[in-house]
C-alpha cells in the first residue's frame, strides 16, 4: 500500500522511499544468495541492521547503528547506486 504522495505509472512506483534503503536490502540477499551458487563457503556471523530514518540523519537508530558497528572488525553499507530512479 502506498500512501502520502506516492505515484505509480505503468510497473513504476514514484515517492519518497520507493528505492533507497529497500535497495540495500535485496542487494544483500542476492550476493548471499550467490555465494552459495558459487559455492563461496560464509563461515562468518551475518547481521543485518535495517532502520528506517535515513532521510532525517538516523536520529532514532544512531546509536544502534554505531553500537553494532564496534562490534565487528568490517561492515558493508549497500545502497542504491546514484541515479538509480533513472534505470
Amino acid at each position: 500500500m502506498l500512501v502520502g504522495s506516492h505515484t505509480v505509472e505503468g510497473n513504476k512506483a514514484f515517492g519518497p522511499g520507493i528505492l533507497d534503503m529497500k535497495g540495500g536490502i535485496v542487494q544483500s540477499l542476492w550476493a548471499i544468495k550467490a555465494c552459495g551458487e558459487l559455492g563461496i563457503p560464509i563461515n562468518k556471523r551475518i547481521v543485518f541492521l535495517c532502520t528506517s530514518d535515513e532521510e532525517i540523519g538516523s536520529t532514532s537508530s544512531r546509536s544502534l547503528i554505531e553500537q553494532e558497528a564496534e562490534k565487528v572488525p568490517l561492515y558493508l553499507y549497500l545502497n542504491h547506486p546514484p541515479h538509480a530512479a533513472e534505470l
